[in-house]
């Protein structure tokens, strides 16, 4: 996770939005081929932390990559 993180700064973009971008769908396929017939609901879970999330990110004491 942290990785993503480094990577969604990198990039310039919320790091919510980079796991919202790769999370996948019923019916998406996986990097295996399997294909997705059931959801654990992540985007929905992704979007719910979004403001908690970036709240805490402001307050830790997490250095930043420059």
């Amino acid at each position: 996770e942290s990785l993503i993180d480094r990577l969604a700064q990198e990039l310039d973009i919320d790091p919510i939005e980079l796991r919202l971008k790769n999370a996948l769908d019923i019916g998406s396929r996986t990097h295996l081929g399997q294909v997705m017939r059931d959801s654990v609901n992540i985007k929905a879970e992704l979007e719910a932390l979004r403001g908690p999330w970036a709240e805490a990110w402001r307050n830790s004491a997490v250095p930043r990559m420059s």
